[in-house]
């Protein structure tokens, strides 16, 4: 059997120490993580390549806690596209940290904000069809109020991450989502 191509997203060499220097973590360690399911000479591999499967990427930042896209260098290349200055590049990048973009960021971006107002609602004997009575003026509304609810009573448990370069809002859904009234 021939070798299949593997897809694969890019790794950011300087970005992936700097995540692993932070965890005090060795390319054996990360191997050895049950989710990550691959020797040290792969991981050494991909490095090498600049590249890695996306499965593996996440894997990698879920066992860092840091965001993939971080580890990916994607975060770098975004700030290339907006800055094209090469002293306010260099000092933009300069401010970016493996401990500002934990894996959460990632799993914040996957949230179903739609899901989640239907779920409460639900929970709450509400029927999910009454949204559809709300004028997209009201549901966002309802999004605002909910996410000043809640960040409440969640700083009332935790301390949050503190970054400045992230918020904690519950995202709006994309406009197909939304239903109109």
């Amino acid at each position: 059997m021939a070798n299949q191509k593997v897809k694969t997203v890019p790794l950011s060499k300087d970005r992936f120490r700097e995540a692993r220097k932070l965890r005090k973590m060795s390319l054996a360690a990360i191997s050895e993580k049950p989710g990550v399911d691959r020797t040290e000479k792969t991981l050494r591999r991909w490095i090498r390549r600049g590249e890695i499967p996306p499965d593996l990427l996440d894997a990698i930042g879920k066992e860092l806690n840091v965001d993939p896209k971080f580890i990916s260098g994607e975060l770098d290349r975004i700030a290339e596209k907006l800055e094209d200055n090469p002293a306010n590049l260099s000092a933009l990048k300069a401010q970016f940290h493996a401990s500002d973009f934990p894996y959460v960021y990632k799993q914040k971006r996957e949230l179903k904000p739609l899901q989640y107002v239907i779920d409460l609602l639900i929970d709450n004997d509400i029927a999910p069809e009454e949204l559809e009575r709300l004028t997209r003026t009201e549901l966002i509304q309802l999004y605002l109020e909910l996410e000043k609810a809640t960040h409440t009573i969640i700083l009332k448990y935790f301390k949050l991450h503190q970054s400045s370069l992230h918020n904690y809002s519950i995202p709006m859904p994309p406009e197909d989502e939304i239903i109109e009234g």
